[in-house]
């Protein structure tokens, strides 16, 4: 069957759109490198390499990552693939003095005013005795009435990566849920990927960055997924590590951070690895 021009499709879904039979919460777009715009997997699907390792800890609150375990011991003593969070680097470039930060070895959230907050944070990773890399990560979330846009969202490897996935979604939190569940049954979660990366170079979302809409929960928060292999067949398995924003809190006006606050979830950053 012949495809319909672009033009038809696009004039269709805003007829659709403006008779509300589909709600804009639901068209979330993760844009690639070229100059199209990729919708991404259905609705709360999952992408071989993308690994969403946080929903494992939402789930199941005794996880525990894989090759953490390894962390406490000297280097050399160490046995298997082990991923362990680090002392924050310092701020990336361009950032912004916070009104207020909280800083611990999972990295370091800055509620930089009500509708801009960002979280920077690094771990090390390994195969037995070989430490393979140093990633630094970051990312900055704005609030746009119920929007949240997250730009700019990076990796970067002291070695290259492989098979590089960036993962976005919003989560709401409860008394259920205080360290956040899906909203929307999973309709937000976008990725992008996969990319290869060279070492000691920023792998950014591509502009505009993840977005995400929906406006009935009372307190959100936008966590990242970040997942990778080591070009080497000498080193299997797959490199993680996630984090949660801080917290958003829904107002008339839109979602706003508490710049008097460092309300964060609970289990707000892991990292680990999947064989």
């Amino acid at each position: 069957m012949a495809r319909k021009p672009v033009a038809v499709l696009v004039a269709a879904l805003s007829f659709v759109l403006a008779l509300g039979l589909a709600p804009a919460s639901a068209l979330v777009v993760a844009t690639g490198d070229g100059a199209a715009t990729d919708p991404g997997p259905p609705a709360a699907g999952r992408v071989p390499g993308a690994e969403q390792n946080y929903l494992d800890a939402i789930d199941r609150p005794d996880f525990a990552a894989v090759g953490q375990a390894q962390c406490d011991k000297p280097i050399p003593d160490r046995v298997g693939a082990w991923m362990c969070l680090g002392l924050p680097p310092a701020e990336p470039a361009g950032g912004t003095q916070e009104l207020l930060s909280y800083c611990n070895i999972e990295g370091c959230w800055d509620v930089v005013d009500s509708t801009h907050a960002t979280w920077y944070g690094s771990g090390y990773y390994g195969y037995g005795d070989q430490q393979l890399g140093k990633v630094h990560l970051d990312f900055k979330v704005t609030l746009n009435g119920y929007q949240t846009i997250s730009y700019p969202v990076r990796f970067e490897s002291t070695r290259g990566v492989r098979n590089l996935y960036v993962e976005g979604e919003r989560l709401y939190l409860s008394a259920t849920y205080p360290g956040g569940n899906s909203v929307l049954g999973g309709d937000t979660w976008a990725p992008v990927g996969p990319y290869t990366v060279s070492a000691n170079t920023k792998k950014t979302w591509p502009y505009p960055g993840y977005k995400s809409y929906e406006k009935t929960a009372s307190r959100i928060s936008i966590v990242h997924q970040w997942t990778w292999m080591d070009p080497s067949s000498s080193y299997p398995g797959k490199w993680w590590l996630w984090t949660k924003s801080n917290v958003a809190y829904w107002k008339d006006v839109g979602y706003r951070f508490l710049v008097d606050d460092d309300n964060r979830p609970t289990n707000p950053s892991d990292a680990g690895y999947t064989p």
